[in-house]
């Protein structure tokens, strides 16, 4: 039996169009995760340095500005990748 570190010495391995597809998919889903977490801490952070003002504005108090800023998640909204035009 051939272990994968094995395979990999060998030389290049074989797959099927489909699997590189998906395996392609999942690499462009992660990037777009990593993105979108990135953007929106960068997005929390820009509310904590809002005035007052400014956040009543957007219809937020400074106590929601900060309630938001403390949040890690992805809204669901965002977090479907957008299809790309070809």
């Amino acid at each position: 039996m051939t272990t994968l570190s094995e395979k990999f010495q060998s030389g290049p391995i074989e797959i099927s169009r489909s699997t590189f597809e998906r395996l392609l998919r999942k690499i462009r889903d992660r990037i777009h995760r990593e993105t979108l977490k990135h953007d929106l801490a960068r997005e929390r952070r820009q509310l904590l340095e809002m005035s007052d003002a400014m956040l009543s504005d957007l219809g937020i108090t400074h106590a929601e500005a900060e309630a938001e800023a403390r949040r890690r998640d992805i809204p669901a909204e965002r977090a479907v990748p957008r299809q790309r035009i070809s």
